[in-house]
């Protein structure tokens, strides 16, 4: 039986749960180089992911998706930005399901870096002549 008492903490779980989504730690500037690029099939490129002016930043998690009828995921590798004073990163990278990078890159020190510069690159294969949005 919901009582009064279990009906306002879960009233207000929910309002600190909706906050954490309203409100995010902060917001950075990440971009993808090139923005745009034409391929033809079985050619190989690579997309960089870029950050700018940040501070104290100590890892990045996200997925990106795309078209997997067109690209095919082949590999990535940092871009350097993480451990640019020779911490130690932790970097993952795997694909959830066709299309769908998961990514994330980690300092395993207690300090973050601050600037801009590429945080990781992506290679794809072009399957088919065709347009794929990252």
């Amino acid at each position: 039986m919901l009582t009064l008492k279990n009906s306002i903490l879960i009233s207000i779980l929910v309002v600190t749960g909706s906050l954490l989504f309203v409100f995010p730690a902060l917001a950075v500037d990440v971009s993808i180089s090139p923005t745009n690029i034409s391929v033809t099939a079985s050619s190989q490129f690579t997309v960089t992911v870029k950050i700018n002016d940040v501070t104290d930043l100590s890892g990045v998690a996200f997925d990106l998706l795309f078209d997997p009828n067109v690209l095919e995921f082949v590999s990535a590798g940092e871009g350097g930005f993480l451990n640019q004073d020779g911490a130690t990163t932790f970097f993952l990278v795997g694909e959830s399901f066709p299309g769908d990078l998961v990514v994330g890159d980690s300092r395993l020190v207690e300090t973050g870096v601050t600037g801009s510069g590429d945080l990781i690159n992506l290679n794809f294969k072009a399957l088919t002549d065709g347009t794929s949005n990252l």
